[in-house]
C-alpha cells in the first residue's frame, strides 16, 4: 500500500465498535516504502481511542522443512533486538492488536506535545504487570491532566485566599 494514512482510515472504517484490527508492519528487510516504529502505532491508537490488546516484534527466522514459517515474537524493547543475530534473521516486523472501542470518526496521530495540543488527548503510559507477567497500556485522557490542573489551580487560589486572611486578621491586631 503507498497510500498508508488511507489505509488506515479505511481499516478504521470497516471496523465496527468491539471490532479488532490486527496490524503486522515490516521495520527491517519488510516489504513497503515505510517503515514505523512503536510511537506511530501507539499514536494512532491513542488518537482513535484503540484498546491495544497486544503489541510485539515478530522476528522471521526462516523456514521449517515442512514450508512453515519460523517466527517469533518478543516484546517490544530495543534491548531485546540488540541481542539479535542480525546475519539469522530474515526480517523484522511489528505487530499491533487493536479493539476498536466507539464510533467516532477516524482522527490522524500527531507526534509528542502536538497530540495533545490538537487532539486534547496525552498518548498512553506503559504498565508492566507482574503476576502473570504481561504489559499494558493506560490511556492518558485530556480528564486525568485538566483534574490534575484544576486541583492545583484551586490549591493556589485558597492558598492566595488564606494568605489574604490572615494578613488582614493580623493587621487588625
Amino acid at each position: 500500500m503507498f497510500n498508508v494514512a488511507e489505509t488506515y482510515k479505511t481499516m478504521h472504517k470497516l471496523c465496527k465498535p468491539g471490532g479488532i484490527m490486527t496490524i503486522v508492519q515490516g521495520v527491517w528487510r519488510g516489504n513497503g516504502y515505510y517503515q514505523f516504529d512503536l510511537s506511530f502505532f501507539e499514536g494512532l491508537a491513542a488518537a482513535n481511542n484503540y484498546r491495544i490488546l497486544f503489541s510485539s516484534y515478530i522476528i522471521l527466522c526462516g523456514m521449517t522443512k515442512a514450508g512453515s514459517s519460523m517466527e517469533y515474537h518478543i516484546p517490544l524493547s530495543r534491548e531485546l533486538l540488540q541481542v539479535i543475530d542480525w546475519a539469522k534473521a530474515k526480517n523484522i516486523s511489528i505487530c499491533y492488536v487493536f479493539q476498536k472501542q466507539d464510533s467516532r470518526s477516524f482522527q490522524y496521530p500527531y507526534q509528542g506535545e502536538y497530540m495533545s495540543k490538537v487532539l486534547n488527548n496525552h498518548g498512553y503510559k506503559l504498565q508492566f504487570l507482574s503476576a502473570p507477567p504481561s504489559r499494558s497500556y493506560i490511556p492518558l485522557g485530556e480528564s486525568v491532566v485538566e483534574i490534575t490542573k484544576t486541583k492545583a489551580l484551586a490549591k493556589y487560589l485558597l492558598m492566595r485566599v488564606l494568605n489574604s486572611v490572615k494578613r488582614k486578621f493580623a493587621r487588625k491586631n
